[in-house]
């Protein structure tokens, strides 16, 4: 019975990986924006943030009907608060550059709502020598998200299973 219910709840849920194929091909051009963003990034930080925002949607929108759970890596979300924030903040990008994709995350948010807007944001933490051993979960509400992202005081996530703090 418990290995049923077990197989159960993992046939309802939906891994998605990182879309980095779309950013080493990008539509079938052969472009690869992820690399030219790391050999040059204050000249390609900008168009691979696009590139990897739209990439992010589009892997949103292709939906299982099947899986009720899905777990992402990295979302709109974490593009907008934690990558288009670090590369403004660091110089990477331009105030415009910023402005053009916040008004796309803004877009995507709005009307794609349903699709992007996470239930739970997840944080793991650990070291790679302790892989084999529990990882620390942390969940945080997307005001904390943003706030941790803003500068502003915040208050510690809480740990929601195994390891300790």
């Amino acid at each position: 019975m418990e290995s049923s219910v077990i197989m159960f709840i993992l046939l309802r849920i939906q891994a998605v990986p990182e879309p980095v194929d779309r950013w080493q091909n990008v539509s079938g051009t052969g472009i690869d924006m992820l690399k030219l963003m790391f050999d040059d990034g204050k000249r390609w930080s900008g168009a691979f943030q696009l590139c990897s925002t739209l990439s992010r949607l589009n892997v949103a929108l292709d939906i299982d009907e099947f899986k009720s759970v899905r777990i992402m890596e990295r979302s709109i979300y974490s593009e907008r608060y934690c990558f288009l924030e670090n590369q403004l903040n660091t110089g990477m990008i331009s105030s415009a550059e910023f402005s053009v994709m916040n008004r796309w995350f803004e877009f995507a948010k709005k009307n794609f709502r349903s699709y992007v807007k996470p239930d739970v944001i997840g944080k793991l933490l650990t070291l790679p020598t302790k892989i084999s051993q529990p990882v620390i979960l942390y969940s945080y509400s997307l005001s904390e998200v943003r706030h941790r992202h803003a500068g502003e005081e915040h208050q510690e996530a809480r740990p929601k299973r195994g390891g300790q703090h």
